[in-house]
This record gives structure tokens, sequence and C-alpha cells, in this order.
């Protein structure tokens, strides 16, 4: 039995992808979708039918390359991971509704004061502020949850810790604190790499916890697209 992980793409989108690939080998694997907050994972069970099953995986490896960044237990952190220590760069994270989740799992993997150098969690908008340094009359004009206001998380905070990559997340996780513009589970996330910056939205209609984990994942994947 083996296991391609994915983030990134939702099963039953997955799934249509896959129809052809898992017509072409179903004879020789069988093919199971397990979905999590954290992404899906393809399990392939070999049918003992004379087929290598390393063969299929290095394939659909490069089949699902957009999403498929690691088999078994690699998790998305220990893939940039990888990458950042073998490209030689520095991490840095702002984080707000995370509340240090993202950093916490950068610092489970072991190694990873060999590119990580902090983080600033800056809950409160006057932390934003003195802290981060984000200008309070933006915070004001767009609100704390906004892309603009991500957009100078990231910027600023990778300006004070020097690192050529940085991640910066703001969001509302609930129960309360939503509105008509910015519902409850509405998140800004950027990722600045270089002189290159993406910002996305997404709505996350989850519980606190599982926000909190699925704007890690999304925050990881847009990483993960952009150093690959």
């Amino acid at each position: 039995v083996l296991t391609v992980n994915t983030a990134g793409i939702y099963e039953t989108k997955l799934s249509n992808k896959m129809q052809p690939f898992m017509e072409k080998y179903n004879k020789y694997v069988y093919f199971s979708f397990l979905p999590s907050y954290e992404g899906v994972k393809i399990r392939l069970t070999d049918l003992n039918a004379g087929f290598d099953i390393d063969v299929i995986k290095k394939e659909l490896l490069e089949f699902l390359s957009e999403y498929a960044y690691g088999t078994d237990k690699v998790t998305l952190e220990m893939s940039i991971s990888k990458i950042i220590k073998k490209n030689k760069l520095k991490l840095s994270l702002a984080e707000s509704c995370t509340g240090g989740f993202i950093s916490k799992r950068i610092t489970d993997i072991p190694g990873s004061s060999a590119f990580f150098l902090g983080g600033i969690v800056a809950y409160d908008n006057e932390i934003k502020n003195n802290i981060l340094g984000v200008s309070n009359d933006d915070i004001i004009k767009f609100g704390a949850v906004s892309k603009q206001i991500s957009e100078s998380m990231v910027i600023n905070v990778s300006q004070k810790f020097r690192s050529d990559i940085a991640i910066a997340c703001t969001g509302i996780s609930g129960p309360d604190g939503g509105s008509e513009d910015k519902p409850i589970g509405t998140v800004f996330i950027s990722v600045k790499y270089l002189d290159k910056l993406i910002t996305k939205k997404f709505i996350f209609r989850v519980d606190r916890k599982s926000h909190r984990i699925m704007t890690k994942q999304a925050a990881l994947y847009m990483l993960w697209k952009l150093i690959k």
C-alpha cells in the first residue's frame, strides 16, 4: 500500500481528474481517496496483478505535479522544508488568525532552525501597527482583515527579519466578528518570495480549530507552488 499526498484540490475535482488514470491502472491497483482539512490522500493498494506499483506511483506524481507534494508520511511542511534548505533560503512569518500555528508546524520539523528565522503573532491591531509596522490608517480604511493589510504584514515581516520568504495571514475564525462583506471564515493569505508577492482570499466555513488548519495548509500550498 502506497499513499500520494495532495493539497490545493478538493476530493470531487481530484476524483474527476483521476478518472482516466484510474481506468488505465485499475486492473493492477485499487484507488481510494482520504480527504481531510489538510488535503486529499490517494491510497494505492497493489492487487498483485503483475505490475510494479512504484512505476504507477511515479507516473501519478508526475500526473498530479501541480498538487502532489509527497508520499506516505511526508507532510507539506516537510516538503517545503527540504526545498528551502536545499536552496539556502530563510523564512519568516506574520500570523494573526492562526495564532502562531504555522510557526508551530514549521518548528515541529527537525532542523528547521537552519531556515526558519522566526515570526510575529500580531493578533491585536496595535501589535500590527506598533510591532509589525502596518499603517493604522490602512487598518481603519481597509479593515484588519483585508488584502492590503495581509500584504503589508508580509512585506514588513520579510524586511524586519531580512528573509527570502515570508508568509502572512489575517482572518475571521469566528464564531463572532463576521459581516456581510467579510463573513466568518474569511481569510487573506500573502506569500512573498524574493520579488514575487501573491495574495489570495479564502472563506473556510468551519470551526476555529479547522479554520486554523485549513489556513495553514492553504498558506503552505501557496508557498510550495511558488518555490517548487
